[in-house]
């Protein structure tokens, strides 16, 4: 005897709030680029994993592959402020583990170009040798 495909299953997975397309719109809206992978046009995927708790939270953030020039700490950042919805479940106090690729691609087209900030002050003193000792004069010379 066949037995019937039941439609609900035994344990029900974590629901972020808008499905796979929320969660998009909520590392895109998150994501700040780290100053130093955009001065050194860094660009890559992080792949990470996470796990959830009871109440919707994550916790247990852990990079599985990285780029570095601090990509990897942004999308822990991001994935910290994750919160999902959980359905009630059978099994009882359950704890999910999930993985995510966060995608650092440098804007086209809308580059700034990176311009150090350096100040220089020039500061020069001349005499005059053949009129009084004391007198002279003074210029500076202010650069940004």
């Amino acid at each position: 005897m066949k037995r019937e495909n039941r439609k609900e299953k035994f344990v029900k997975n974590p629901i972020f709030p808008g499905g796979k397309k929320g969660m998009q719109e909520t590392v895109k809206k998150n994501l700040r680029y780290p100053k130093t992978a955009f001065a050194n046009k860094t660009e890559g995927t992080v792949h990470l994993r996470y796990s959830i708790d009871r109440s919707g939270k994550t916790f247990d953030i852990k990079v599985v592959s990285g780029i570095g020039d601090g990509c990897d700490e942004e999308a822990k950042r991001i994935v910290s402020l994750f919160k999902f919805r959980m359905p009630r479940n059978r099994a009882g106090k359950l704890t999910f583990h999930k993985t995510l690729q966060v995608h650092f691609r440098l804007p086209k087209g809308k580059e700034k170009p990176v311009v150090p900030q350096t100040t220089a002050v020039t500061y020069s003193y001349t005499t005059n040798k053949q009129e009084d000792k004391n007198s002279g004069s003074y210029s500076y010379e202010i650069s940004l």
